[in-house]
């Protein structure tokens, strides 16, 4: 496993300055915002003034030494499902259950497949299909497909 190649995927992610993600949950879900921060998105969600009621996805990036038990690679998606209530981004996982929890990329797969921001919009379309629920365990995202 070369070190070097998660390293630039690393790197190639905080120098986008893109993070954080938040999707809609439409038929289609398409991707409202993006940025480098949980509370710097959050308030551009804000910003939107989208209808009560309005249910969100938002993924965040996050990057580990993958030298833990409970760390199954470098890098990992953190999923959690959002609710427009009273005009304010709400955490909210009784819309869809199951649905909040970690992928997992293993530094095998991202060596030969590099990192791809269409990663993000597959893991969003597999969930909001109902085509994958979270159980107890690991969830690599090598296995999605």
């Amino acid at each position: 496993m070369s070190e070097d190649v998660i390293k630039d995927i690393k790197n190639s992610i905080k120098e986008s300055g893109k993070k954080v993600f938040w999707y809609d949950t439409s038929t289609t879900p398409k991707l409202l915002v993006s940025g480098e921060t949980k509370i710097e998105t959050k308030k551009k969600i804000e910003k939107l003034k989208l209808k009560e009621g309005t249910q969100l996805y938002r993924l965040v990036i996050e990057f580990h030494s993958g030298k833990k038990p409970d760390q199954h690679g470098q890098i990992c998606i953190d999923i959690k499902t959002f609710i427009i209530d009273n005009k304010i981004v709400k955490f909210d996982n009784t819309w869809k259950k199951n649905s909040n929890g970690y992928i997992w990329f293993d530094d095998d797969y991202l060596e030969e497949y590099k990192w791809k921001n269409i990663y993000l919009n597959n893991i969003v379309n597999k969930i909001n299909k109902d085509k994958f629920k979270f159980k107890f365990g690991l969830v690599l995202y090598k296995k999605l497909n």
